[in-house]
């Protein structure tokens, strides 16, 4: 008899034969051949072939397609032996598209062919595994997505070809991709950030990998529309035994308890586990909101939980049949110490043909770990197996019904034994082969290829000629080791931690995931390895009896043959577990690496953290098992106040400090809010014997109990507040910030001077002041003063906010990016490494933002597809900065770039007249593209020939285009009457015909207002009160014709409006809008370009009555972009001294900030003349009839255009609407006339797309969320979006909240907030105590009077 065994992979096929006994008679089977049912591209294929002849023979292996010959190989193998047959790596470009091979072995002895066998193979392109992660699973608006994809050779080794990664939107266009991102062994990490008006629904990260894809989905949804009243919080055990109680605890409410006897009536009982969903909900009854939370809980049948594994799939009659049971708690944890010293009862049924029934009951012991071994002998006629087994009260059943066949009643087995070494699996790879005479034991070495399972598979060969097999599937011990440590004792909340990771290969890349979740719940990296394939599959080739085989004498060995590993794990986005960190850190310098710290917040119960590490030498890692932090007992007490972000001077807040104890016992605890400079209690009263900050209360078992403390805040800023739970046994703390702001109306002020030395002069000085009105609240005046020896050096520092307006349409998220790419030119002539980085950061955000605002048709809009058209505007505006944003973008970036550009031009190219005029497809937003009149064909055409002229390459391309359109503008540049149209005209006709754009200067001159500059007016519309500096259409404007000039060799002459501009800075760095923004730095930029810093030397003296000292600035060449700045204390009318000393020039900036006084009437209107918009505020108020807590009203807001300016109709206006303090919007939506809806704290802003002389009314509902008294005023301001200071402004308030106080939240008597801690049988005297409010000091005095 001869026996062959085989070594196999367990994801596809990995072999070793090893043969005994040589059959001498040549009517023996001559050969025995095992390999991958499936070869791999890129990759050698081995094939194990054995000799069963007692002479050497030459075996021959030949791979086919069709008529094509691919690949072979030979060797000469001694008779009865094994070798290995390599065959050279196939390339997926020699394969034809059907991916099956030929697949022919020969063996000849004397060059006399003694056998020949073929079959035919799959070949796969998938000669790696790849594994996709992202930070959550669930994004909202604007937030960032990080992406982790690691991908891994058949070998374990990491993958170093190149990848493709996409993110497609719901509607599979692509948003964001990287092209032949090279990677890091293996690894490769990005980050984007969504739109904040991204399409709604499931996304997915594509990976392409040699042309094979793998995706991962995520879910972007939209913030919940209605934000939270209640703070509800729903909490129950996850799962319970069937027949007992469910208890839990709902907040806002009470405790709730269903009995045992009430849940019997909502199912039928039996053997299987089932969930019921259990619903709490509070409604409004003035509203009727009403919000719900939902939690689910698993009935399980049995308290113990009981798994078959590692038993043999098919019956081999009279040979041994072993498993193990592995035995745990009902929710997977470990069972106790007591639980092991209970036996399992193990009752065996074998069903034969012939005979009754033979059944055998054991008891067996649970050793450690829960594992019970199964062992016993199979009857010979065996054909069906019945294993039940009892643990107590729970029982699981396994039934086996296949036999092997065998002719001759002939069976092999291998055995599990401890010497016997895991295995690796070297994916549809044999990895080694050989023959081993008269031995039963079979040793191997574990390779790195070989993790984390491997197959080893035994043929014999009986004297008749059948050949027979069995396979052992045998997990192998990971090679590449990572460790995980928490560096602190976890013994509280809200307190800082990190962890560190210890590697065996320096210069590894790990990948670390915190996760929150219970303990039985799955990790994904450990899921990337247990969800890889485990089959076996071999094909078998011989010209011995094959059971099962074709007349070609082949058989596949299909299954994991007589072994599994039980069941897999689910997949882990199935399980819901959120990944709440991840970490990559690259290139680990040595074998540890310490997490950033981070905060355990309130919330959580329990942290885990797994790791992946990945190394040249030892390949792929995991940390193993589920590294899990469990709180102590005593720590399982939740603390935490209900306070708004934001209040104002003169408010009074009912501070709620609310304690949770999900013990099982009540709890006597002392809850107080410390004293703080920054507020006062308000029922504070010199002589009361009471302490108004500290509250004892009993806390129930799993229930929440609350304390209220009236405060007044005193100072503006940021206040502090610190509360505090302590008991006998343990105390924690809670600290939370407010931000306290002055009562009024905010107003602000900006002046910048272009500091300039006269030549021949080397000091001179300068005079600024600002005087506070006379309704100026005390106390809000701030004055902030900065100097910068560069002409951008006030917009450069803050390019992500250079305006103060929303950003949630795609013009106005334009503003960062177009600007960074104007940053990004100026400093290509003059490097400056930390400014770079920051405007390149800005312009890669902002670019895959824009992307979200592209139509399916290549045009961009306001709102992107929800818009029902693009906006050949917009497109033209976008399409301009994108093909300036050029050389700035990465090789991915400018792929991606090259398709974004293209389909904008084609677009437009749609929407240009047979006169070469370009019309507007959509919704205008700009309102002086709107009032143009006549003139705006000439406007549009002017924006779109800016656009196509900006890259001279891409202007080739549309050459015939551009000519019609530059003809159209020459032929109306003398008719044209608007100015703001002939400064548009001016730059994009010096961009290609000078001469024509001389003329359109030379007009220009002609009605320029030199009063303040040389500069342009544009409509002569009221200004808001409070409203400054130039209008954004005139920024704009003198920008356009200072752009023109610089391309027309004219830069001197555009010195004085260089000069004009740099003075209308807001105090951001920006302008009015985004559009004047974006033009006038890309103007000031042209100049900037063209003035040396190389000799700038400057001393800026700067010198106030109302400061201490002089502060002294020194300017030179090599800090001349830095930003310098003061603050000024400001409580009277300032004046400002400036003296300048050296050479060069400086730009100087005073911004004032204040609040003034509300009007007496809220709804009072202000001087006629000053406002473009009637604007009439109403405010209708609603009680419900669950008392003062919860309070509802509905602010009415109606609004048009005056048309005392001659605009009749805007662009897209904003009506922003501040909140009382305490107060949340309910039930806002993009609803016609809105547009949309943005909720920034502490206001919602609403967008229409324009306004008319007919009024429009909304009305935004406003429920109270936080207790607060005494409210102060709000403002509504409605405005031009391209013109902020076209607008209007009133201010409001609920004539009750305003005149209530804090014991209207406090019950009867103000009884909730009175009940503080007597100290008339303490042994604290009052004169320690300082006054009646305690601080943390005396309360552990206090406790030791109330607990001991």
């Amino acid at each position: 008899m001869s026996c062959i065994s085989n070594l196999c992979p367990t994801t596809t096929t990995t072999s070793t034969t090893l043969t005994s006994t040589l059959i001498p008679s040549s009517q023996k089977p001559l050969y025995l051949l095992s390999f991958s049912h499936q070869l791999y591209t890129s990759r050698a294929t081995n094939l194990s072939v054995t000799v069963l002849t007692e002479s050497s023979v030459d075996v021959s292996a030949r791979l086919t397609q069709g008529e094509a010959y691919l690949s072979s190989a030979s060797v000469t193998i001694p008779g009865g032996l094994t070798r290995i047959i390599t065959l050279p790596p196939l390339e997926g470009d020699s394969l034809s598209p059907s991916g099956r091979v030929r697949l022919t072995l020969s063996g000849y002895q004397a060059e006399q062919l003694i056998f020949s066998n073929s079959t035919w193979l799959t070949v796969s392109r998938r000669n790696f595994s790849s594994s996709v992660q992202t930070d959550r699973a669930f994004y909202g608006p604007g937030q960032k997505v990080l992406l982790w994809i690691a991908a891994l050779q058949l070998d374990n080794r990491p993958y170093r070809g190149p990848m493709e990664i996409s993110v497609l939107d719901p509607g599979g266009n692509i948003n964001q991709s990287w092209y032949s991102q090279g990677s890091y062994l293996g690894i490769v990490s990005q980050e984007f950030y969504l739109s904040p008006s991204p399409a709604i629904g499931q996304w997915a990260v594509v990976t392409t990998i040699n042309g094979l894809t793998d995706e991962k989905v995520f879910m972007v949804e939209n913030p919940v529309a209605d934000p939270s009243m209640f703070n509800l919080q729903l909490e129950t055990a996850p799962q319970i035994l069937a027949g007992e109680d469910i208890s839990g605890t709902f907040y806002v409410a009470e405790q709730f308890f269903f009995s045992k006897v009430a849940l019997a009536s909502l199912y039928e009982p039996g053997d299987e586990d089932i969930t019921l969903n259990i619903t709490a909900s509070v409604t409004e009854s003035s509203t009727g909101f009403t919000e719900k939370r939902v939690v689910a809980v698993r009935v399980l049948q049995n308290a113990f939980k009981l798994q078959f594994r590692d038993f043999p799939q098919v019956l081999k009659p009279s040979l041994s049949f072993f498993a193990k049971l592995e035995i745990s708690m009902f929710d997977g944890m470990p069972l106790a110490p007591q639980a092991l010293l209970n036996s399992a009862s193990v009752v065996v049924v074998q069903k034969t043909s012939h005979a009754e029934d033979q059944t055998e009951t054991t008891t067996l012991p649970v050793v450690e770990g829960g594992v019970v071994l199964i062992r016993f002998t199979l009857q010979a006629n065996i054909s069906m197996l019945i294993i039940n087994a009892t643990f107590m009260s729970s029982k699981k059943t396994l039934n086996l019904f296949s036999k092997f066949p065998s002719a001759t009643g002939s069976y092999l087995q291998i055995e599990p034994s401890s010497f016997l070494p895991a295995q690796v699996s070297a994916r549809g790879q044999v990895f080694t082969a050989g023959t081993q005479l008269a031995s039963s034991s079979l040793w191997l070495t574990p390779m790195v290829s070989w993790f984390p399972e491997v197959c080893v598979t035994v043929y014999c060969v009986l004297p008749d000629g059948e050949v027979i097999s069995d396979t052992l599937l045998v997990p192998i011990q990971q090679p590449n080791h990572v460790s995980l440590k928490w560096n602190e004792d976890l013994t509280g909340h809200n307190r800082s931690v990190s962890f560190t990771v210890t590697v065996q290969d320096p210069g590894s890349q790990v990948l670390i995931l915190v996760t929150t979740g219970t303990p039985e719940a799955h990790l994904p990296l450990e899921d990337w390895l247990t969800n890889r394939d485990t089959e076996c599959n071999t094909v078998v080739l011989s010209d011995g009896q094959l059971l099962g085989a074709g007349a070609a004498g082949q058989v596949e060995t299909a299954g994991p043959g007589s072994f599994q590993r039980g069941e897999q794990w689910s997949n882990w986005t199935d399980q819901g577990t959120p990944v709440t960190r991840m970490y990559v850190s690259n290139n680990l310098s040595d074998t540890t690496w310490v997490s950033p710290s981070f905060t355990i917040p309130d919330t959580i119960y329990s942290w885990r953290v797994e790791a992946l590490v990945m190394s040249d030498e030892l390949g792929l890692g995991f940390s193993g098992s589920v590294t899990t932090t469990p709180l102590r007992e005593s720590l399982k007490k939740l603390l935490y106040m209900e306070l708004p972000e934001s209040v104002i001077r003169g408010e009074e807040i009912v501070l709620e400090l609310l304690f949770y104890n999900i013990l099982m016992w009540d709890l006597e605890v002392i809850l107080l809010v410390e004293q703080n400079e920054a507020f006062e209690f308000v029922l504070a009263v010199d002589g009361d014997l009471a302490v108004v900050n500290a509250r004892k209360v009993t806390v129930g078992p799993q229930s929440t109990v609350n304390a209220l403390f009236p405060i007044r805040p005193l100072a503006l800023g940021e206040m502090e507040i610190s509360a505090g739970m302590f008991s006998a046994e343990d105390s924690r703390t809670w600290v939370q910030t407010v931000l306290v702001k002055p009562e009024g109306v905010a107003r602000s002020y900006s002046q910048t001077l272009l500091l300039e030395l006269a030549p021949n002069t080397d000091s001179s000085s300068w005079t600024t002041s600002f005087s506070f009105p006379p309704d100026v609240v005390p106390g809000s005046q701030r004055v902030h003063v900065a100097v910068v020896g560069d002409l951008l050096g006030l917009s450069m520092g803050g390019l992500e906010s250079l305006v103060s307006l929303p950003q949630g349409c795609g013009e106005q998220n334009f503003v960062s990016f177009a600007s960074s790419v104007t940053v990004l030119e100026y400093l290509k002539v003059l490097e400056n490494g930390p400014i770079k980085a920051r405007a390149l950061a800005v312009l890669e955000e902002g670019f895959w933002k824009e992307r979200s605002y592209q139509r399916d048709d290549g045009s961009f809009s306001a709102f992107g597809i929800r818009d029902s058209s693009g906006s050949t505007w917009l497109t033209a505006v976008v399409l301009r900065t994108f093909l300036r944003a050029q050389p700035y973008m990465s090789a991915e970036q400018g792929v991606e770039l090259q398709g974004v550009v293209r389909g904008a031009a084609s677009w437009l190219l749609t929407h240009q007249g047979p006169g070469g005029a370009f019309a507007e497809a959509g919704h205008v937003i700009h309102t002086e593209m709107r009032h143009c009149q006549d003139d705006c064909p000439a406007t549009l055409t002017a924006f779109v020939v800016m656009a196509l002229l900006e890259d001279p390459a891409f202007a080739r391309l549309y050459e015939p285009n551009i000519t019609r359109a530059l003809d159209y503008l020459k032929r109306v540049e003398l008719t044209t009457t608007g100015n703001y149209t002939l400064c548009m005209m001016a730059y994009a006709l010096v961009l290609e015909d000078r001469p024509a754009a001389s003329r359109v200067l030379a007009e220009l001159r002609l009605r320029a207002n030199y009063l303040d500059g040389d500069r342009w007016s544009s409509s002569e519309a009221p200004r808001a009160e409070g409203a400054w500096g130039a209008r954004s259409a005139e920024v704009e404007m003198v920008s356009y014709v200072l752009l023109a000039l610089s391309r027309n060799d004219m830069i001197v002459e555009g010195f004085p409006l260089m000069r004009w501009l740099s003075q209308q800075r807001n105090p951001l760095g920006g302008y009015g809008s985004t559009q004047d923004t974006v033009v006038a730095i890309q103007a000031l930029a042209a100049v900037a370009v063209v003035v040396t810093a190389d000799a700038i030397n400057l001393t800026v003296q700067v010198s106030s009555s109302t400061m201490r000292g002089v502060s002294l600035f020194r300017i030179t060449s090599t800090n001349y972009q830095l930003y310098h700045s003061k603050e000024i204390h400001a409580d009277q009318n300032v004046t400002i001294d400036l003296f300048l000393e050296g050479r060069g020039f400086a730009n100087f900036q005073m911004n004032v900030f204040y609040n003034v006084e509300s009007a007496r009437d809220p709804t009072e209107k202000l001087q006629a003349g000053t406002e473009a918009f009637s604007l009439d505020v109403e405010v209708l108020e609603a009680l419900g009839d669950r008392g003062d807590r919860h309070h509802t009203m509905v602010v009415s807001i109606c609004t048009r255009v005056l048309g005392t300016d001659g605009i009749t109709q805007t662009g897209t206006v904003l009506v922003d609407v501040g909140l009382l303090s305490g107060f949340l919007p309910l039930g806002l939506a993009a609803v016609d006339p809105i547009r949309k809806v943005e909720t920034p704290p502490g206001r919602a802003v609403l967008y229409l797309d324009s306004l008319t002389l007919d009024e429009v009314c909304i009305n935004v509902t406003l429920t109270s969320r936080w207790m607060v008294a005494r409210v102060q005023d709000a403002t509504v301001r409605v405005y031009d979006y391209s013109e902020p200071g076209r607008g209007a402004m009133r201010t409001y308030n609920s004539e009750r909240m305003k005149g209530m106080d804090s014991c209207s939240f406090c019950g009867r008597d103000c009884s909730r907030c009175r009940a503080g801690i007597s100290l008339v049988s303490s042994t604290i005297s009052l004169h320690s105590l300082g006054s009646a409010p305690c601080s943390l000091g005396c309360l552990f005095a206090l406790i030791t009077l109330l607990f001991v």
